[in-house]
């Protein structure tokens, strides 16, 4: 089965004709066979991953949208927003047909993901469910992994430039919540990760996923898993650690110097010791439910 040529009968001989076939295509037939084809799992994982992003974009969307005190409407525009707007920039980046309109089902699950969000929402919350509870936390993992892999996967086939491979990936996986920030007036997340890293994990997915797949002993559908499975596994340890990125905090000379990891120590809750007569400047914020301080 797996040889470089096959039989036929030939046309009035009776004799066996040769023709030539590519070991390619005999390979996909023979796996195909036995439930094996990795062309088909990878078609299969990866409509998985965009439907599953876009219905936990549009949860994420439509939430934000009921915290900032919008109605119904609001609402679904801030779900659709959410669940399909970095796959709408990115189709509009590469030049190809915007995907939703076509595959309309992700239009559709984003609308009634949106719905279902604005009234359960609310009740969940009597229950003590809110937006840090570890199934939305998990949620948006997923979806910031699914997000990130499957635009690396379709930029790469749409330029085969790994540099623009990680560019249309990260603008599928962030651009969404930040056109969903943007539309809220408060500064995107993405840009501001107080708490823990965010994009940091869809970049590192991103990266292993360039560097995979110019392997061609490598099935691509492991080359998917496994860059999901990094992406998503780091954005879980940054937000269980507080792992963040360097940045940038004033002090009390008032120059701007750079923070790392190791001086982050004085942020952290709880007591401060200090000296006898020494004095400390306390400055209190307010930060009401739309998020803003």
């Amino acid at each position: 089965v797996l040889g470089c040529k096959r039989w036929t009968v030939g046309a009035g001989s009776g004799m066996p004709e040769v023709i030539d076939a590519k070991p390619s295509i005999m390979l996909a037939r023979a796996l195909r066979l036995r439930g094996g084809d990795w062309r088909s799992h990878a078609k299969s994982a990866s409509t998985a991953m965009l439907l599953f992003s876009s219905a936990t974009g549009s949860f994420g969307g439509a939430m934000r949208g009921g915290v900032e005190q919008m109605d119904l409407i609001g609402c679904i525009i801030m779900g659709v927003v959410a669940g399909v707007g970095g796959g709408t920039l990115r189709d509009l980046l590469l030049g190809v047909p915007v995907y939703w309109t076509y595959l309309r089902i992700h239009l559709y699950i984003c609308v009634f993901c949106s719905m279902a969000t604005f009234f359960l929402w609310p009740r969940a919350m009597r229950f003590g469910v809110t937006g840090t509870h570890l199934v939305v936390l998990y949620a948006d993992a997923i979806a910031l992994a699914s997000g990130a892999v499957m635009g690396a996967h379709i930029g790469h086939q749409q330029t085969h430039d790994p540099v623009l491979t990680v560019v249309i990936g990260a603008v599928t996986a962030l651009f969404g919540g930040i056109f969903v920030d943007l539309f809220s007036s408060a500064r995107p997340r993405v840009l501001h990760a107080d708490k823990s890293m965010y994009a940091t994990p869809a970049l590192s997915g991103m990266l292993l996923y360039v560097l995979l797949v110019r392997c061609p002993m490598i099935p691509q559908a492991l080359v998917i898993v496994a860059s999901f499975v990094l992406a998503l596994v780091l954005r879980v340890l940054a937000w269980t650690y507080r792992l963040r990125n360097p940045r940038w905090t004033v002090a009390s000379t008032g120059f701007v110097t750079p923070r790392f990891l190791g001086a982050m120590q004085a942020e952290r809750e709880g007591p401060i010791a200090m000296r006898p007569g020494q004095r400390i400047e306390v400055k209190i914020t307010t930060r009401p439910p739309s998020g803003r301080t």
